[in-house]
């Protein structure tokens, strides 16, 4: 990469201003600018349940490490200013997170604007992470004292 500035300005001379986008586009363009290609960490086992939050269940992912013993609680919110990003998009970060940390990781699926307005995911978020912290053990994370 001979110019470094010439080559971000090109890519950002393709995308064009957010505020023009319907939110499918622009949640579409966020997912595509987060796809990596490379290798999800291998984590002992993934699991996909709800917990009850306000309005409905607020499904979760949990990535648990292989091996035994209490590790550390990660409870992740994905990135997106509450409206773009999605669960997925950010799977192969809380397979890495989970990985290199030998943390259990309990990835929030909130309810996102402009569908839910605020403050629903900032609700989500909030029920989540005590949730996580009352089933630490549970999970097989450190208990929070």
């Amino acid at each position: 990469m001979d110019n470094p500035d010439a080559t971000m300005q090109a890519v950002t001379a393709e995308i064009p201003p957010i505020n023009s986008l319907t939110v499918e586009q622009a949640r579409q363009g966020y997912k595509q600018y987060l796809e990596i290609e490379e290798t999800i960490s291998d984590v002992g086992d993934v699991r996909n349940p709800t917990i009850s939050g306000l309005d409905g269940d607020i499904p979760v992912q949990i990535y648990e490490p292989t091996g035994t013993g209490a590790r550390p609680l990660v409870v992740w919110m994905h990135g997106g200013g509450f409206i773009l990003g999605d669960i997925e998009s950010y799977d192969p970060t809380c397979h890495a997170l989970c990985d290199v940390l030998d943390a259990v990781v309990v990835s929030v699926d909130y309810r996102r604007a402009p569908e839910h307005p605020f403050p629903a995911a900032v609700e989500d978020c909030y029920i989540a992470t005590e949730w996580a912290a009352e089933s630490a053990e549970r999970l097989g994370a450190d208990p929070i004292g």
